[in-house]
């Protein structure tokens, strides 16, 4: 599983995982490398996680990496994630989001879709402020977005 970052429209920072393979976890660790540099530069900043492309190739073992990197990261006094928004409709990639928010708390919102462009929307819609909550929680339920 490797990892692509997009940050040309900062603060909105994609993330596109596939099947490609991802010699000694350096696209993970160039992610994680990533969010911490936004911490140290006090910039708040969302994620749009796609992994829509990812089929076959799950590296389950980053899991217990990832948690400890969300550990470090909880540690922090103020956080800069403001939200993530994770796209993906393999049903086992979700059970294994849900079951690693069982172990870890995230950090900030997350919102769970099933199609890229429906979270796309949802990223301008979260970052207009002239856009009401009501109108959110509305979107939210007729695209069928879970909220955590």
């Amino acid at each position: 599983m490797k990892f692509y970052l997009n940050t040309f429209k900062f603060p909105t920072v994609k993330v596109k995982a596939t099947d490609e393979n991802d010699e000694n976890n350096k696209s993970y660790i160039k992610l994680i490398d990533l969010w911490w540099k936004f911490y140290k530069k006090k910039k708040h900043f969302h994620f749009i996680f796609d992994f829509n492309n990812l089929n076959h190739n799950y590296n389950l073992k980053i899991i217990p990496q990832f948690i400890k990197d969300q550990l470090l990261l909880k540690q922090q006094k103020k956080h800069y994630l403001d939200y993530s928004i994770v796209t993906l409709s393999n049903k086992y990639l979700i059970f294994i989001l849900k079951s690693i928010l069982s172990i870890i708390s995230p950090i900030g919102v997350i919102y769970i879709s099933n199609d890229l462009k429906i979270s796309k929307n949802l990223v301008n819609y979260l970052n207009n402020p002239f856009i009401s909550d009501d109108f959110i929680d509305t979107f939210l339920l007729v695209n069928n977005i879970t909220k955590i």
